[in-house]
């Protein structure tokens, strides 16, 4: 089998209890290279790309709030947006007393 993408969260899966690559996981997802090797996270993108540089990938894809944002060369491929009027609706539910 030929893998021609691999995509891997962040948080829990690649980082270590510091919340650091260890230098073993560097070395591994540089050895598999050139597969594309994709980071995804709930975090913004500005606090992934450290992760990218450490691991030589700045040129790969980058998925973001868990999803809501795909980035290839900070150019936008996908962007999710809530329109205003969901958001206000679930305000309105968030500000309702739960227990009556």
């Amino acid at each position: 089998m030929t893998y021609k993408l691999i995509c891997s969260d962040i948080d829990g899966t690649l980082l270590d209890k510091n919340r650091e690559l260890s230098e073993i996981t560097i070395q591994e997802i540089q050895r598999i290279s050139p597969i594309p090797f994709v980071l995804i996270s709930s975090r913004m993108p500005k606090a992934m790309r450290h992760l990218q540089s450490q691991i030589g990938n700045m040129g790969a894809p980058l998925i973001a709030y868990n999803g809501g944002l795909v980035l290839h060369n900070n150019q936008v491929l996908h962007s999710a947006f809530i329109d205003n009027a969901v958001l206000e609706a679930v305000m309105n539910l968030c500000l309702k007393p739960r227990f009556t």
